[in-house]
């Protein structure tokens, strides 16, 4: 303790600094420093909870990201499957479409070629009388003039002429 004097230090002002300091951290303890371990904890269960939470967040957007893009898929593939069968009945009506208007087509050169024939046949029908009137008219004139041979041709030759 004489080392101590010999310093000018007072060992009772070491020792009642050391109970103020004693005192001064109970006090600071109790008031201070306990409310801030608790703020500190609970900011850390905070911190904690904050970051589970948003890791759970992060999780449900993947989740529905996923599901997302399995919509997307779903309707491209939806899509493609009405596109496709609208090809398919087009490509139906269209050659019912052809077939019908091939169809009506040959029916009509069909109807055309019989309306053809009958005409024909009606022009020749025409075509035999007249033919046939004609000659009934040259026959009478030749009967009724029954001269000779050169004028028969004479007479047929006329005719001809007249009905040209």
């Amino acid at each position: 303790m004489k080392l101590l004097e010999a310093f000018g230090i007072d060992y009772q002002i070491i020792l009642i600094n050391l109970f103020n300091f004693a005192i001064l951290l109970v006090i600071l303890r109790k008031i201070a420093y306990k409310p801030i371990l608790t703020f500190i904890e609970e900011r850390k269960k905070t911190i904690a909870e904050g970051l589970i939470n948003a890791e759970s967040a992060k999780k449900l957007l993947a989740d529905a990201e996923k599901e997302h893009q399995k919509m997307v898929t779903a309707s491209h593939k939806e899509a493609r499957l009405i596109l496709e069968r609208a090809r398919e009945a087009t490509l139906v009506q269209r050659h019912e479409i052809v077939s019908k208007a091939q169809l009506e087509a040959k029916q009509i050169l069909e109807k055309a070629r019989k309306e053809i024939d009958a005409e024909r046949h009606h022009a020749m029908d025409a075509a035999k009388a007249d033919i046939f009137s004609l000659v009934m008219m040259i026959t009478e004139k030749v009967l009724e003039q029954k001269i000779d041979v050169a004028a028969d041709k004479k007479l047929v030759s006329a005719l001809i002429r007249e009905a040209e």
